[in-house]
């Protein structure tokens, strides 16, 4: 969270910039640059909270016992593309912790997982994958907006970075407010990722990994 802060920051640089140039192409190029910033942000934080939630459960299991059985499915479902029976034996004499790591790096780099589209699917799948969390975005809704119009809407963002990245984009006009609320947006679905990851890795683990954030509180 201290990171996705620390990038607005830097996006509403972006804004302040916009507002003071004169020519409207150059306040839709620094308008899209803020929403191509912003995106990859939710990406850069969506890689983090799941990389900070699996090093916590590994940390804390004591055994292969107390990990999610999803998670050992998924991990045994790997080995099994391994053509070398003895690739087994990495779990063995603790190994299993080394085979989980390289389990997740590969998650986490997109190997495993397309973390590169941070939407509702993607990061279901990798927090399912890395830590045993199924539906990570049933969270994302709130009164007056409903988990489906939330999907949509995230949908709509991404698919917007990807044209302004491929040179695509449409002629009209990104607002500063329009930025403004896609800020805003992607702050709540920050905040209700971190809080359900806390209260499920607490349940799982005995132990409170970190702190939970409330949603207008940036500090």
């Amino acid at each position: 969270m201290e990171s996705l802060n620390k990038n607005v920051s830097d996006v509403r640089c972006l804004l302040d910039i916009a507002s003071r140039r004169k020519l409207n192409a150059e306040k839709r190029i620094l308008r899209q640059s803020a929403i191509v910033l912003f995106t990859a942000s939710w990406e850069a934080y969506i890689e983090d909270l799941a990389t900070a939630s699996f090093k916590f459960l590994t940390k804390n299991a004591t055994s292969s016992n107390k990990l999610p059985d999803s998670v050992k499915r998924h991990v045994v479902k790997r080995l099994e593309t391994s053509k070398d029976p003895l690739t087994y034996w990495q779990l063995a004499e603790g190994g299993w912790k080394e085979t989980l790591r390289l389990y997740a790096r590969d998650i986490v780099d997109g190997s495993l997982v397309h973390v590169n589209t941070p939407n509702n699917k993607i990061a279901d799948e990798m927090f399912e994958k890395l830590i045993g969390l199924k539906n990570l975005s049933n969270s994302w809704q709130w009164r007056g907006t409903t988990h489906k119009e939330v999907k949509k809407r995230l949908t709509k963002y991404i698919t917007l970075r990807g044209q302004i990245a491929h040179r695509n984009s449409s002629e009209k006009m990104i607002t500063t407010r329009s930025v403004e609320q896609y800020i805003d947006f992607i702050f709540r679905l920050a905040v209700m990722s971190n809080n359900t990851v806390v209260t499920y890795l607490q349940k799982v683990t005995g132990k409170e990994p970190w702190r939970k954030w409330v949603y207008g509180k940036t500090s």
